[in-house]
């Protein structure tokens, strides 16, 4: 997730309810005309005591680029709340090097554990191309993720994107998860003109979109609904819908209005496809 090596102190916006404290963390607003985070840079609102976080909120006129950098909300391993909500708006926006924008119950990802509440929701609206790609040297895909971590007790929150055209590319993913107790939020895609996904990474990620139930999670799935102008899926990337755990996977439902293509396998021999397991 947006959390970096024990010593390592990034440059950013943090507003958080600290680990003794009680109480809500307030709100990020940024209006600005293009924004740029890169080299770990973070815009961070979380509680790691008790108590809500609160909303990040983005606004550019221009573009959004994070290079290596993460946007997050998350209620942390032991902290009581809910998670904040993270809205993003502009006219491009662009994921590289293992960018994430997360919100998680639990600690995300690579380190998930306790936390009570739900999880925020991510919302953004792109009015030309949302593109993500790549990973970081700690192994961190691009991508959009809302998560209830192991040992965590919460509902996801629900990821919402809205653009142009949208390409996901070497394993960057958009992915709604619970390896804890508590339902996976749901991702609804809309998207004008046409949505890319294409290949693995060198980790073995691929890139698509996923709604899971974890093993050792206890809950349902997400939906996953997409709608578009054209659908590509190449070299390996998939979109599923899946429940390894204790509870039902989500449905997967796509309207297309164009075309939809499918084509490839990843170096690893993975298929392209859609699957609900």
């Amino acid at each position: 997730m947006g959390e970096f090596p024990e010593g390592i102190f990034s440059s950013g916006i943090f507003n958080n309810v600290g680990s003794d404290g009680t109480g809500k963390a307030g709100n990020i607003n940024i209006r600005t005309g293009s924004l740029s985070l890169s080299d770990r840079a973070v815009l961070n609102v979380s509680n790691f005591g008790q108590g809500d976080a609160e909303t990040i909120f983005v606004q550019a006129d221009s573009s959004i680029s994070l290079l290596n950098s993460n946007i997050f909300s998350n209620v942390s391993g032991g902290a009581v709340g809910n998670g904040g909500v993270v809205n993003i708006s502009a006219g491009s926006l662009s994921l590289i090097d293992g960018s994430q924008i997360v919100a998680a119950v639990g600690d995300g990802l690579d380190s998930l554990s306790g936390g009570r509440g739900n999880g925020g929701n991510v919302n953004i609206d792109v009015r030309n191309f949302f593109s993500a790609d790549g990973t970081n040297g700690d192994g961190l895909s691009s991508g959009v993720f809302t998560s209830v971590g192991s040992g965590a007790v919460g509902k996801g929150g629900n990821v919402d994107i809205r653009a142009s055209s949208l390409y996901f590319t070497n394993g960057a993913f958009i992915f709604a998860s619970t390896f804890g107790q508590g339902n996976a939020g749901d991702v609804t895609i809309n998207v004008r003109d046409g949505i890319t996904f294409a290949g693995f990474n060198s980790y073995g990620f691929s890139a698509g979109i996923f709604s899971t139930v974890e093993t050792g999670g206890v809950g349902n799935g997400g939906d996953i609904n997409l709608r578009s102008g054209s659908l590509s899926l190449t070299d390996g990337a998939q979109i599923g819908a899946s429940t390894f755990g204790q509870g039902n996977a989500g449905n997967v439902a796509l309207d297309v209005s164009d075309t939809i293509s499918l084509q490839g396998s990843s170096s690893d021999g993975f298929s392209v496809e859609f699957s609900v397991l």
